[in-house]
């Protein structure tokens, strides 16, 4: 621990001189121990940035997120990932996190546009971006959205990677909220969706999220 301060006061002393190098480099140093807080990613984050060393500190930014959403700080995340867009805006994956946060602090709307976002800008031919849409495509299923017209395009995203029968219990459960608000017809044909994306789909077995 004494290690840790001593190194970090250090790199604080060379960042009032405005040796941003040599500063990230002693950072660098606690990482490589382990010993490194999620606030202290985000100072390697910034001194990265000042050295030019770009890529390397979104990689940076990024361990930080991780580490405040493991912990639960989702706020301190959430903060971090718009940082983190507003740096590199192609970042699609960024969008998904945020989905991801949002959700967790119960705010749904926000949740959703992250999420549908994320769905329309995609590169659709990365790996492994058939199990994230399918994910994310559940994961907007489950949350109390803004209008039900986002089912057939939450849907219609699912099929472009071929996992839209994964979509089916969650259409179900959408049917549900619509028929709790009085809205018959579209619970309606939300069900008949639902049994088209799986045939041997029982609407009655499924559990509300």
């Amino acid at each position: 621990m004494e290690k840790h301060a001593s190194t970090k006061r250090k790199a604080q002393g060379l960042i009032k001189k405005g040796a941003f190098a040599e500063a990230a480099a002693l950072y660098k140093g606690l990482a490589e121990t382990g010993d490194m807080q999620p606030y202290d990613y985000v100072v390697l984050g910034d001194l990265l940035i000042r050295s030019g060393e770009r890529r390397e500190a979104l990689d940076r930014y990024e361990e930080a997120l991780n580490s405040y959403a493991d912990a639960g700080l989702h706020r301190n995340a959430i903060a971090l990932a718009k940082k983190l867009h507003r740096l590199a805006p192609k970042l699609d994956y960024v969008h998904r996190r945020l989905g991801d946060l949002y959700a967790a602090e119960g705010l749904a709307s926000e949740a959703c546009l992250h999420y549908m976002t994320y769905l329309e800008n995609v590169d659709r031919e990365e790996d492994g971006t058939r199990d994230a849409v399918e994910d994310v495509c559940v994961r907007l299923l489950g949350l109390s959205l803004p209008t039900f017209d986002l089912v057939d395009t939450i849907v219609a995203r699912a099929k472009d990677v071929d996992c839209a029968a994964a979509c089916a219990p969650g259409v179900v459960a959408q049917s549900r909220r619509a028929e709790a608000v009085g809205d018959a017809e579209r619970a309606a044909a939300l069900t008949a969706l639902a049994r088209s994306l799986d045939e041997n789909l029982d609407p009655d077995t499924v559990a509300m999220p």
